[in-house]
């Protein structure tokens, strides 16, 4: 399974303070992108959201690390990570 199909096929992850972040093949005006997939990163009420089209594992560390969100990125990672290893 690659990147995009493993995000897609997750449910997404939530931080200890309540943030989130999951994937999907769209944004939301409908839109697909042919290199990449759709990051939606949801913080609450304390300042929104963000959304931003991801072309890699990379990508999605800096579009969360940049952000502040090393939690996300580490479950993403780890979880990622212990996928690619039951990969036969």
């Amino acid at each position: 399974m690659d990147w995009k199909e493993y995000l897609l096929s997750c449910h997404g992850w939530q931080d200890s303070d309540g943030n989130r972040v999951c994937f999907f093949p769209e944004n939301l005006a409908g839109e697909r992108s042919a290199e990449g997939i759709w990051l939606f990163l949801d913080e609450g009420l304390r300042c929104g959201g963000r959304s931003i089209c991801v072309s890699s594992m990379e990508e999605v560390a800096q579009a969360l690390l940049g952000c502040g969100k090393k939690e996300l990125w580490e479950a993403v990672r780890t979880q990622w990570e212990r996928e690619e290893k039951n990969v036969f």
